[in-house]
This record gives structure tokens, sequence and C-alpha cells, in this order.
């Protein structure tokens, strides 16, 4: 693959004045494929007892800067990483390590070990899909709710999708909007994450022509478009709180370019609290880019450009149904799920379930959301009815559990098949059939039941005429 030569002599002359070989270095690291990296999910799984259990299994996690993110090798990949049990639960997620440092950096500061904050924080992505920053802002910061905005709508399908794997559902908001009218938000926000869309020259190893056709009017109309992104996260942002800039470019013109231009048309706004250029050749990871800043004082009021559209059929529960759903969610055996932590609303006929973090309901009027929120069920004539996500979640102790024995049944139920339910001559007291697959619990929920393999909850399920339905979402299915 070729490299541009404006790129080159730009490179050279900017960073590399009498270093041959480090700019020779630099050049290979471009073009030098990155070996894989996941991030361990602390919310679902201890990440010791994963790496054991991983180790145990032929697998090589090796440490990196993110105390949670390990370049990872394989004895046996017959089955694809993505079609793990554990990826599809949500332990973990595949994620190039420069593209976990941003939220690592916003969260930690880059210093210090890794921590969970308890602080209720209302949070943007600005740029958010396919999933990875947002699920890992929420890791950080648990009792938060995000607001994950993505301004390519083909790429909101994969957006939704490892929002629910990565179980945050109920924590996030799935806008798809221009990031710029964000701006007409004006101090809304406690933390701001913008990875900023950019020339890519970091990644060039799988983007080729972000290299091959490398130009600097180009990199400077870019530019252009990250500054209107930054003065919008900015101004969306509360005074005294944080942002985080990040690309995973290298020049000048989209990083210190950009802080320095915004610095100059607003004056006094905000302060630098980190900035950081890391290159692909000494961290052998992605080339990018970050910088922490601080809200110092608000933004001129902006133009109202924010045009508001009405979430048409999202409306808050009424009291008769929260009632009818609280007492189903007790009956079900859900202690810690309901409304002291939990808003909930009305789709139509889907009843969804919304952290409550201070902020949250205001938004719900102001923007439009493409998904917001966790469903949980749905009101069918009066009566609440739980669905399959509630039971992947959480532990719904007054249903039966259906113990899946083995990886053949595993299979089966993640590629799609029913579970029949195989009597036997052992007792079972339970509300289902007998069957040596059946833990029973105290329950008159006789048609539900909990899939559980190797003490992990895979959803809630139906028993109809002897089988156990399948409900596991067709996009994780294995193949």
């Amino acid at each position: 693959m070729s490299i541009s030569r404006a790129f080159l002599e730009y490179f050279e002359t900017e960073f590399f004045q009498g270093k041959p070989e480090e700019f020779e270095a630099f050049q290979k690291s471009l073009l030098r494929p990155l070996k894989k990296t996941l991030r361990i999910n602390s919310e679902r799984v201890n990440p010791t007892e994963f790496k054991n259990k991983r180790s145990a299994e032929g697998w090589t996690l090796s440490p990196t800067e993110n105390a949670l993110a390990f370049r990872v090798d394989r004895e046996d990949t017959a089955t694809a990483l993505w079609s793990t049990l554990e990826h599809l639960l949500g332990d973990f997620y595949v994620q190039e390590l420069s593209a976990s440092m941003s939220v690592w950096h916003l969260a930690e500061g880059g210093t210090g070990p890794y921590r969970k904050w308890g602080d209720s924080f209302l949070m943007l992505d600005m740029a958010s899909s396919p999933g990875g920053k947002t699920t890992q802002l929420l890791e950080h910061f648990p009792n938060s709710f995000v607001v994950a905005n993505e301004f390519a709508k083909e790429r909101i399908s994969s957006l939704i999708e490892n929002v629910e794997r990565m179980g945050t559902s109920d924590r996030t908001g799935i806008t798809n909007m221009n990031g710029v009218l964000f701006g007409a938000l004006p101090e809304t926000f406690d933390r701001v994450l913008l990875d900023a869309p950019c020339s890519g020259e970091g990644i060039g190893f799988k983007a080729e022509e972000s290299l091959k056709y490398w130009n600097v009017k180009n990199v400077k109309t870019i530019a252009r478009l990250q500054e209107k992104l930054f003065v919008a996260g900015l101004s969306a942002l509360k005074t005294g709180g944080e942002m985080l800039y990040s690309t995973c470019t290298l020049n000048r013109f989209e990083n210190e370019g950009v802080l320095e231009n915004v610095a100059s048309a607003f004056p006094g706004t905000f302060e630098t609290v980190f900035q950081k250029k890391f290159w692909p050749h000494a961290e052998g990871a992605g080339g990018f880019f970050v910088a922490k800043i601080k809200k110092a004082a608000p933004l001129p009021e902006n133009e109202k450009i924010f045009r508001r559209s009405k979430n048409d059929g999202l409306s808050k529960i009424s009291d008769r149904d929260a009632d009818r759903i609280r007492e189903a969610l007790e009956n079900l055996g859900t202690p810690d799920f309901g409304e002291k932590t939990h808003h909930f609303y009305r789709y139509r006929n889907d009843v969804i379930a919304v952290r409550k973090v201070n902020g949250v309901p205001e938004l719900a009027d102001a923007c439009y959301f493409l998904k917001f929120g966790e469903r949980i069920g749905r009101l069918e004539e009066g009566k609440f009815e739980a669905n399959w996500s509630l039971g992947k979640n959480r532990d719904l102790r007054n249903v039966a559990k259906l113990l899946l024995r083995d990886e053949k049944e595993l299979h089966r139920y993640l590629s799609g098949f029913e579970t029949e339910l195989v009597a036997d001559s052992r007792d079972s007291t339970g509300p289902i059939p007998n069957g040596e697959k059946v833990v029973a619990a105290p329950s008159n929920h006789a048609n539900l039941a909990q899939i559980v393999y190797r003490d992990r909850f895979l959803g809630l399920e139906r028993i109809k005429n002897g089988k156990i339905t399948n409900s596991f979402p067709k996009e994780w299915r294995r193949k």
C-alpha cells in the first residue's frame, strides 16, 4: 500500500526532522496490523476470574496501559471470538486499545489505578457507534445515563446491538443527529465525550485511503467540522464539567489546532487538564490524540437551532400501570429493580425502564430518541408480561431455572432452536414438568423459565407444549 507523498513530507517536516530512523519506524507502524484486543466488562464478570478461566481454555491475555484491556491470543479459534458465550453475554468487548483509551482518560485522567466512580452523571457521547465507548463510559460511571449520538444512520443498528449485549440499555438513550445541534442544549451534561470523526491517519492499516489520498486541504476541512463539534460539546457541557476530545489522527490541524482555535474564539471558557499524542511506533497501538478539558465559564448564548421533535407514543407510566408493573416485578422476584432505581415509561404497549438520573426526564422531552432505555416487557389488557431481556440482566428469584447441561445444548440455544423438556424419573415439585434440567423455584409462574448455563442467565423464556421458546436475539445468534 502506498502512502501519499504529501503525508510523508508534512510529517517529516513537522515531527521527524533529523530523525530518519524514527521516521522509518513510524511509517512501518502505520501499515502494521495490530494484535486483537478486548476490554473486560467488570460489571458482568470479575476480571481476575475471567482471566483465570480464559487462561485455562488456552487464551493468552497480555496487559496494556488500560487495566481492563488486554491483547488476546487463543489456541482454539474454531469458535469466532464474537460468537463465544462470553462475548454474547457481554463479558467483554472486542475493542482496539486506542479506541478504549479515550474513555479511560476521561474517567481516570491518565493517572492512577482503574476504579469505578459512584457519581451519578448525565453524559453525552457525541459520535458513539459502534458502542464501545458508550458501554465503557457506563462501566466507569455505573450510576449514570449516556445520550449516545450517532450521525450515520447505517451505523445505528450496531450501536443498539452492543448497548443491549453489554447490559447497559436502561442507562442509554440513542439519538441520530448532527452532533452540532447539541450546542443548543447549553449547560446540560456533566461529562461529554467527543471521539471526533477524523482523517484516520492512526488506523491506516485498516483504512488505506486515509494514507493513500492524504492532503492538507482535506485535513483542514475535517478540522473545521471538528471545531464545530467541539464548540457544541463545550456549550452542552455544564460549567465545571469535563470533556474528552480525541481523534485517531496525528497531525496538528485536527488536534492541537482545534484546541487552539476554539480557545481563541471563546477565551476563558475552558482549561486543558491533560493532553497527549500517542505515536504507533512507540506505543504499539493505533495512533491517536486525547485532550481532557474542564469548562470554566458558559459560552455565549447560541442561536436556538435545535428543533424539538416529539417522541410520539412515549409517555410516563400512569399510576395504575405503575402499580401493575410493581406487583408483577415483585412476583417475579426482582427486589433491587423497581421505582426506587428506575423511571418507567410506556411506548405504545412496551414498558421501558430508565435509570433514575437527574435531567433524564427533561431530555425525554428535548430529544428525539431512536431507542430510550430498556424494554422489559409489555402491557396487554392491563397485565404486565415480562420479556427475554428482563431475564438476561437480572435474577428472577421466583421463576424456575432451566439448566442447559452441556455445550451442545448451549450451542442449540445460542443458534435459535427451541429446547425440549426431557422428563425422567426424578421428582420435581416446581411448576415445570419433571425434568433433570429443571431447578424449581417457589412460584406461580408455571409458564416461565429463566435459562441458565454455568450460573449465567441467558434470558427469560416461555413454556409451550413441552418446549421452551427461544427469544435469543437473531443478530447475536451463532451461524
